[in-house]
């Protein structure tokens, strides 16, 4: 297996890029969301799913080491292919999908193209149950590194709620785009439990 390249980026195109590494031209199949990131002619690192079969064999290729991981978890749910993982990586990101999944937002994976229904359905049926506690907390806290303390109260907030028996999907929903600067765990717990009684 390919685990990433590191080379010259040589060509950007809708679907995908090259990049230049040994001499060798390898083409990397990836959505322009992902690929518009990089700079024609700059050195990159690209982590890469090496998908083989009977037709060919093809890369998938990912800014960061999260986005192949969840792409590895999608493509291990039946029905679900690289393109249409491909697609849905290259509509939301790794913290949004994660999101949507444990949520059962169903009609926000559907904004993938090619991704039905019953395809979303499935991606929620098959991986919610294996999305750990970190990793939600990961997505609740939003971008740690612009508020290092917003970390820990919204994980805080949330092992709080499933210890007063709240499901992880409410308490996620419950949590979400609540955060004001200032706001502790119990201001947290409290917001999110007013959101739930509104309902």
């Amino acid at each position: 297996m390919i685990s990433y390249i590191k080379g010259i980026l040589e060509d950007i195109s809708d679907t995908g890029v090259v990049v230049e590494a040994g001499g060798i031209g390898y083409f990397i199949s990836m959505p322009p969301s992902i690929s518009v990131k990089f700079r024609h002619h700059s050195e990159v690192k690209i982590y890469t799913y090496m998908n083989v079969k009977e037709d060919g064999i093809s890369l998938f290729g990912f800014e960061s080491q999260k986005q192949l991981e969840l792409f590895k978890r999608l493509t291990a749910v039946s029905g679900i292919g690289g393109k249409t993982a491909m697609a849905l990586l290259g509509t939301a990101s790794v913290n949004e999908i994660t999101s949507a999944i444990v949520s059962n937002d169903i009609s926000m994976l559907c904004r993938a193209p090619g991704l039905g229904k019953k395809g979303a359905q499935r991606i929620v049926l098959e991986l919610k149950d294996k999305i750990s506690n970190d990793e939600i907390s990961a997505v609740i806290a939003g971008d740690i590194n612009e508020n290092p303390d917003l970390s820990d109260s919204r994980a805080e907030a949330l092992e709080a709620m499933l210890v007063l028996g709240y499901g992880r999907s409410e308490a996620v929903k419950a949590l979400s785009d609540i955060y004001e600067p200032g706001d502790d765990t119990s201001a947290l717990i409290k917001k999110a439990l007013k959101k739930i009684s509104e309902k």
